[in-house]
């Protein structure tokens, strides 16, 4: 794959490039690259699922599963069932894509290319840099060059799903992530059983309010939802019609 031509832009020009966009109704920024982060259950998986599903109603979407794929089916199911929607153009693949490898981001441009995906999701990045330091400047480095090459050849968005560090007081790693990053969007669980969504960066705009959700259970899964109170007070029928 021949590196790309630089192009250069006169500066009356940059108005013509496409403004910044938000993706369906979600939070994550149309061709550029965000990171949800945030402790182990804090849904995050269940977030950016849910965002993804949302997406595909209307465009492609790849969402690369290194990690708990074997209970994807059901969160996909209860999502189904909330919504009364089909997964739509939603794509897995249920292996890590080695962000550190430039071949293999490679071949995932070239599966992916034809599909044309509005956003492609790496679940966890941990699982996405084998043998890597997420401490490591240089690391991080590479595979964020790597996510550039594969936002600029398929004109997409990324999400990376990440982990908080040990203070839970931001993102696990080298700050490198956070200097590229065009949103990134923390979830926290404080164990009163409400997820609390935060904007801490989004390049180009003003951070959004935080948000509260909560987890329904759906059928043998569940889903993420405005805080209404109490989960107890709904079943699982009332919950499907919210």
């Amino acid at each position: 794959m021949a590196s790309s031509p630089i192009r250069l832009i006169p500066a009356d020009k940059l108005g013509e490039l496409p403004p910044t966009e938000i993706l369906s109704s979600t939070r994550f920024v149309a061709r550029g690259f965000n990171v949800i982060y945030g402790p182990s259950g804090a849904f995050k998986s269940f977030y950016t699922l849910n965002a993804a599903l949302q997406i595909a109603q209307t465009a492609p979407v790849i969402y690369i599963a290194a990690e708990g794929a074997s209970g994807l089916h059901r969160r996909v199911a209860a999502w189904c069932n909330h919504y009364q929607q089909l997964p739509g153009q939603l794509y897995f693949a249920c292996e890590e894509v080695n962000l550190l490898n430039l071949p293999a981001v490679k071949s995932l441009i070239a599966i992916a290319k034809p599909i044309k995906p509005a956003m492609v999701v790496f679940d966890t990045l941990a699982r996405c840099i084998p043998g890597g330091d997420e401490n490591s400047a240089k690391d991080m480095g590479i595979a964020i060059q790597h996510n550039s090459i594969l936002q600029r050849k398929l004109q997409t968005a990324t999400a990376w799903v990440h982990h908080s560090n040990r203070a839970e007081r931001g993102e696990r790693g080298s700050g490198a992530l956070r200097g590229a990053a065009d949103a990134m969007i923390e979830l926290a669980a404080n164990g009163d059983s409400v997820i609390r969504v935060s904007c801490s960066k989004l390049k180009d705009d003003e951070p959004w309010a935080t948000e509260e959700l909560r987890f329904y259970p759906v059928i043998n899964s569940g889903v993420l939802l405005p805080d209404y109170g109490d989960s107890s007070k709904f079943s699982e029928i009332e919950i499907r019609i919210l």
